[in-house]
């Protein structure tokens, strides 16, 4: 389908959302890992019931998100219209001064959709991931390949070079993302990545979400010797699960210390998970394992 019109659009996000609530009632060993998961980190914060309805609210999000990524995968341009983009000329100010800038993200809300409506935008990006999204074992084949088919699709659509493996080699990978932003272009980083063996010589441990964290130091070392600005770039979902809107902030303290830095990047990320609980990509027993936050 080469075309979409406003109508087939809201029908479509209509679907997604019944599909969010049907998978809600049909997967109840994820519903519960879910429910868990918020439970053991913010379950001094919420009610019973205000989890149930985080639950409900992420099943919806998650699907909407995959259709995103349809439409990314077919243009770009069709998510700019349901997208609205506030600090863009933060951008813009950075682009003008030369350096590009590192954008600071999360596993959080739409993130493809996020960088995939600034490249249609014309703001060369280059992601820094593990893009093979360590697929799980319980998944099944036709989930692993659509998975990867759709971000094949969606990435190609808006990012200015292939991403940056970080897994392989971090000083090359530093390397490469350097080259980037001195050609005045953006590097993207999902700073609530958790730290895997062989990387925790290179992390920190900061508060996040009550827990102590080891966050990656990189991409503010990398800030720091590049002499390329950081922002913050987050998305959240409207009421309605169609509309967006993406936020640009500076993250800039002079005079602040790395680690300072860091603590800042946790903290960023964690106010929006506080704010937006359904929006958190990670409310799964052993994402939350694999960054040390429960046994």
């Amino acid at each position: 389908m080469r075309f979409v019109s406003k109508v087939s659009v809201t029908m479509a996000y209509r679907i997604a959302i019944s599909f969010g609530d049907f998978r809600y009632h049909l997967s109840r060993k994820k519903r519960e890992d879910i429910s868990m998961s918020i439970t053991a980190i913010l379950g001094n914060r919420l009610s019973e019931e205000k989890i149930k309805m985080i639950v409900r609210e992420a099943f919806r999000a998650r699907q909407c998100e995959r259709l995103d990524e349809i439409l990314v995968g077919q243009n770009p341009r069709l998510l700019e219209r349901l997208v609205e983009v506030r600090g863009e000329e933060l951008l813009a100010a950075a682009r003008r001064a030369g350096r590009g800038a590192i954008l600071v993200t999360g596993h959080y809300g739409s993130v493809v959709a996020c960088l995939a409506v600034l490249g249609a935008k014309r703001h060369p990006i280059t992601l820094i991931a593990r893009w093979s999204i360590r697929e799980h074992k319980e998944k099944s084949l036709l989930t692993q390949t659509t998975n990867k088919l759709l971000r094949r699709r969606s990435i190609s659509a808006f990012l200015a070079h292939p991403n940056i493996f970080v897994a392989a080699d971090s000083f090359a990978s530093a390397i490469q993302a350097a080259s980037y932003l001195k050609r005045n272009e953006f590097v993207a980083v999902l700073v609530d990545a958790p730290v895997s063996q062989g990387e925790d010589k290179t992390a920190t441990r900061v508060s996040f979400l009550g827990r102590d964290v080891l966050f990656k130091i990189g991409a503010i070392t990398l800030s720091k010797v590049v002499g390329s600005p950081l922002l913050t770039v987050f998305i959240h979902r409207k009421q309605d699960y169609m509309h967006q809107v993406i936020e640009v902030n500076s993250l800039e303290e002079v005079g602040a210390r790395e680690a300072e830095m860091l603590e800042r990047c946790a903290h960023v990320v964690e106010e929006q998970i506080l704010l937006r609980p359904s929006h958190w990509l990670c409310w799964k027993a052993n994402e939350l394992h694999d960054r040390g936050m429960i046994p």
